[in-house]
């Protein structure tokens, strides 16, 4: 019997059944009365002629007897609710069920009239399925919730029958749901088969579970309907169907779901994402347009795509703070672990009218926590209050101070990107083992372009490779590479090449830091073929290397002109290891400086001071 846990991970994309109310009439029982009664749970189901029926059964503190349905028509049929049965001429009957045993009988009656036109139960049946034919894997599973509401649109408060029917392709999948009316999940076959909404389901609601055939077909399809009554015509049933296919078919939001930015999506587009199966593929029409102010969770995805369309997180206030930690805002895309996952031909957009906002710091565009292989490629963000994008690790805590660190983001492919007027960070490398950013602007940053952050225990970015990148940064640097006061796991192996960044407010092109706590160095990082403006003519220094191992090679670090005291190049301490090698260095103050636990080695290049 499937449980609460089917449902959650179904999607619910329920389809709606109007149930229209019809007189009916039931003998009450008497506060003496000791033998068993029953009453209609809901009145009589019409469509032409066939009826369909449903009720309840009071036994008293006897045992279970028998059931008899009376169609008054001459016909009987004694079996347990729900019951169907289809006149063979129009006319007015009246419907008495029956139920007996050894403590007597008790019966209720309805009057229905049947007809070629007659309808009484307006059932409007649409089945949605959690993924379409050929998003999911040969063998894997998806759900289908069934609803019944009432006229008013609101779900029944009690059972009801609807009747379900799977006819596969050849070779095809298979489809079961729950319950029937002996409490049992079935399997459906061509023969409709009653099943009781409420069976391990809320009431109103039934569950079918198709699953893919193994090995797929080269074609065919496969088709689930739910109706009020047997074979009835739409709209008193509808249905849904799994086509076979050599790739993934991809999906687009139901309609349901406003894709023109009037209004926040998020506690609709976030769930259905969230309960797509895996392998599927999203690529909303074009022009779509979804408002997610409170941000779109994607709770372990595996290997989903989302292909294209605007994502707008409008608000300008954090939400209600939760868990141990302060909530900072929301990002528009955030990952909680998962594999596979690719953003790609999308924009992004923010409300940040400029500047660093520390109570909006966590509105990213896109935040991967511990998340494997993700591929984003070709996004616009603009205008977010917090990063750009965040690479977190996965920590053992719903919240960002949670210290217990799972697992890194792994694998990272970052491509044709165009992020504008971040309030926080461009890109943030807080927990990284593999990353590969390539083909990369960054404008107008709040604070840093990129930023290799370790703040807390066991974070840290390894492997990291950024080829291809030009920023123009209103913030403190173009690179910081902060140890933090409390992390401990070494940040090394960084590369940045053939990039041009310019304009850091503050002078610091490069910031490499160690923990301020603890001797772990940081390192090494290295600099090629990239071109650094060293910013405003203050006294700090281009590079300022403290405990880190830093090379800069084969680039241009150029400095303003202006009134002295011009920049300094570098500044070393703590046991730094600083490396310049075939650099053309220009327009500086001093050299820099260094104190003796550290070096600093300069070969080649063209170094010609200010004047």
């Amino acid at each position: 019997m499937l449980n609460h846990r089917l449902r959650a991970t179904s999607c619910l994309l329920a389809a709606l059944l109007v149930l229209s109310a019809v007189a009916l009439s039931s003998a009450p029982a008497m506060a003496a009365t000791t033998h068993p009664t029953v009453t209609f749970v809901s009145p009589v189901c019409v469509n032409g002629q066939d009826v369909s029926v449903n009720g309840t059964i009071n036994w008293k503190a006897g045992p279970v007897g028998t059931v008899n349905v009376n169609w008054g028509d001459g016909s009987n049929s004694p079996s347990p609710f729900p019951d169907f049965h289809a006149y063979l001429s129009a006319g007015t009957f009246t419907i008495t069920l029956t139920v007996t045993n050894i403590r007597g009988s008790g019966n209720a009656t309805s009057s229905v009239t049947v007809g070629p036109s007659a309808i009484k139960c307006n059932y409007s049946v649409s089945p949605q399925p959690v993924a379409e034919g050929g998003t999911l894997s040969a063998g894997q599973s998806s759900g289908v919730v069934v609803t019944v509401t009432n006229a008013l649109g609101k779900l029944i408060k009690a059972p009801e029958p609807v009747w379900l029917s799977f006819t596969p392709a050849t070779g095809g999948g298979t489809a079961t749901a729950c319950c029937s009316p002996s409490d049992t999940a079935v399997t459906l076959t061509t023969t409709p088969v009653a099943v009781i909404t409420g069976g391990g389901e809320p009431a109103g609601e039934a569950v079918v579970t198709y699953t893919q055939p193994s090995p797929l077909p080269s074609s065919g399809t496969d088709v689930i309907t739910a109706a009020a009554i047997p074979n009835a015509a739409p709209p008193a049933s509808s249905s849904t169907s799994y086509q076979f296919s050599p790739t993934p078919v991809p999906l687009i939001p139901p309609s349901s779901i406003a894709s023109d930015c009037s209004t926040d999506v998020s506690k609709s587009l976030g769930p259905w994402l969230r309960n797509l199966p895996p392998n599927a593929t999203v690529t909303p029409s074009p022009g779509a347009c979804y408002q997610v102010d409170e941000g779109l969770n994607l709770n372990f995805p595996n290997n989903l795509t989302i292909d294209g369309g605007t994502y707008e997180n409008l608000s300008t206030t954090p939400a209600t703070t939760t868990g141990s930690g302060t909530q900072r805002g929301n990002p528009v895309f955030n990952a909680l672990g998962g594999k596979g996952l690719t953003l790609e031909n999308m924009t992004i957009s923010g409300a940040n009218p400029g500047g660093y906002n520390p109570k909006m710091a966590f509105a990213a565009g896109i935040v991967l926590q511990g998340t494997t292989g993700a591929t984003i490629e070709n996004v616009s963000i603009n205008a977010t209050f917090g990063d750009g994008i965040t690479l977190n690790p996965l920590r053992s805590a719903a919240d960002h101070k949670g210290s217990g660190i799972l697992s890194p983001t792994v694998n990272v492919t970052i491509s044709d990107i165009n992020i504008t007027g971040p309030g926080r960070m461009g890109i943030a490398f807080v927990s990284v083992n593999g990353a590969s950013v390539s083909s990369v602007t960054i404008d107008n940053v709040g604070l840093d372009t990129f930023d290799v952050e370790a703040d807390q225990g066991n974070e840290g970015s390894q492997n990291v490779t950024i080829s291809g990148c030009t920023a123009s940064t209103s913030g403190p640097g173009d690179f910081f590479a902060d140890g933090g006061s409390s992390s401990g796991k070494a940040t090394g192996n960084i590369t940045v090449e053939n990039c041009t960044m310019s304009q850091p407010q503050a002078g610091t092109a490069i910031w490499v830091r160690r923990p301020t706590t603890g001797t772990v160095p940081r390192g090494p990082f290295l600099f090629d073929n990239d071109t650094f403006d060293c910013g405003a003519n203050t006294t700090v220094a281009c590079v300022i290397d403290s405990g880190g191992t830093v090379t800069v090679q084969n680039s241009s670090l150029d400095f303003p002109s202006g009134t002295a005291p011009y920049e300094n190049v570098y500044e070393t301490d703590t046991g730094a290891s600083l490396t310049f090698t075939n650099d053309t260095v220009s327009g500086y103050g001093a050299e820099g400086t260094s104190d003796s636990t550290s070096t600093v080695n300069v070969s080649g290049g063209n170094w010609t001071p200010g004047t």
